[in-house]
């Protein structure tokens, strides 16, 4: 959708005119937070354990080191940075 509306617009407004490698950023970046927010979503819980807490971190924390992009690694590696 969003590539639909860049490629229709990009004789409009040329910054619309994006390569492969800024899309596949974007697909990253859309990945990251689309992970963050189901994430947080699911510790907005109110009869939450710290089953259901460490279960979420660790789902959540494989799925970033899938997506392997830089804003996840700096996120994972924040973590270990805090906990070591």
């Amino acid at each position: 959708m969003l590539k639909t509306f860049c490629g229709d617009h990009q004789q409009i407004n040329h910054d619309l005119k994006l390569n492969e490698g800024e899309w596949r950023r974007i697909r990253c970046l859309i990945k990251f937070l689309e992970t963050v927010y189901v994430a947080i979503k699911m510790l907005q819980k109110s009869d939450l354990t710290i089953r259901d807490f460490y279960g979420i971190w660790i789902q959540t924390k494989n799925k970033l080191n899938q997506i392997n992009s830089t804003l996840s690694l700096s996120i994972l590696n924040t973590y270990y940075f805090l906990t070591n």
